[in-house]
């Protein structure tokens, strides 16, 4: 079988497909099979009929028999097909090769019978020679290459028995190849997109800075002019409330500058916990979600870069903000830490299982 190659995403799904299938096979149709099988023969003893049983099982498994066998032979009558076919056009190649060369050899000699060797000059002479093989060696090299190319074609067709005696064919590894090749690409081209990202936040926080300072400036000097003008006072104090609220959100973008940490830092639950808080805090108010960290998670360390750890936190209690604001009762987002890292859960809906891979990979 032929495997097509499919996105990460698809494969997940297809894989997740598969799981599902596979519990449904064991936890329903083969009990129902069964169940539908003791329930005949409880009939055939309650109404005294004679129902051979190893008739029964020996039928159902010819049936299997029959159609693996017409598959398998079906599959053996085309692949004998198709050997038959390539091994006539690589007979049919050959031959022709081999025409090619001997025209080119008859041409040549033809072309050296014609030639009155007495009329020309050594030099000459010693140039078309030059010629006349030039012609032979390129048909030989061009001949050799295609015959090559398809020698190797060919010593690549190899099956090999793994330790559990399944068959691997040189498609198989190929395919393999080709798969591993295939989510390199992707993961690349993920990459790119976050580092751009990176590069705009970058932009935008030099962009900010620069506004931000002067705006701070004249927020400055309109405060001169509001302590001696009640009628701007109020004008003043909404403008600054307004621009410190907007200047908080700036500052955020600090951690997540990588050139302000050109050494690795201690980063500390107690940080991170303070960072979501400023983030995250009036989103947390309106849909009344309380972020919980734990002992553990306030003593955690470890040691990192701002601009690395911040952005998952972020990403990850953001995606569970979402899916609590519509939960009725509770809702807690628990910030942990053990020996092995930190982790963060919460008491919304379950991550379907077939998403579970997109997580870990």
């Amino acid at each position: 079988m032929v495997k097509l190659l499919r996105p990460k995403t698809l494969e997940n799904d297809w894989d997740a497909y598969r799981e599902e299938y596979e519990k449904l096979e064991s936890n329903l149709f083969e009990p129902t099979v069964n169940k539908i099988s003791e329930m005949l023969d409880n009939y055939a003893m309650k109404n005294e009929l004679e129902i051979n049983r190893r008739l029964r099982l020996e039928q159902s498994i010819n049936i299997l028999i029959k159609e693996a066998r017409t598959k398998t032979n079906l599959e053996a009558k085309e692949t004998r097909a198709k050997l038959k076919e390539v091994q006539g056009n690589l007979l049919k190649l050959t031959r022709e090769v081999m025409a090619d060369t001997d025209d080119t050899v008859k041409d040549v000699l033809s072309e050296i019978a014609r030639m009155d060797i007495s009329e020309i000059e050594d030099t000459e002479l010693v140039s078309k020679r030059s010629e006349l093989e030039a012609q032979i060696i390129s048909e030989a090299e061009r001949n050799e290459e295609v015959l090559e190319s398809i020698r190797l074609q060919l010593e690549n067709i190899i099956w090999i028995k793994d330790k559990t005696g399944e068959i691997i064919t040189s498609t198989d590894i190929n395919e393999a190849l080709e798969e591993e090749l295939f989510d390199l690409k992707e993961r690349a081209n993920l990459d790119l997109e976050l580092s751009q990202l990176g590069m705009a936040i970058g932009v935008i926080h030099h962009e900010f800075s620069g506004t931000v300072k002067s705006i701070r400036q004249n927020i400055s000097r309109l405060k001169a002019w509001a302590d001696v003008n009640e009628d701007l006072l109020e004008l003043y104090r909404n403008i600054r409330t307004n621009f410190e609220h907007l200047d908080g959100y700036l500052t955020l973008f600090t951690p997540l500058n990588r050139r302000l940490y050109r050494n690795e830092v201690e980063i500390t639950g107690n940080g991170i916990k303070k960072f979501l808080d400023d983030i995250f805090k009036m989103r947390l108010e309106r849909y009344n979600i309380n972020l919980k960290p734990t002992l553990n998670f306030k003593k955690k360390t470890l040691l990192g870069y701002p601009s690395t750890f911040y952005p998952v936190f972020v990403n990850v209690v953001d995606n569970a903000i979402f899916w609590l604001n519509d939960k009725p009762g509770d809702r807690e987002i628990i910030l942990d830490a053990d020996e092995n890292g930190f982790s963060i859960s919460d008491n919304g809906p379950k991550i379907p299982k077939k998403d579970w891979e997109s997580f870990s990979s």
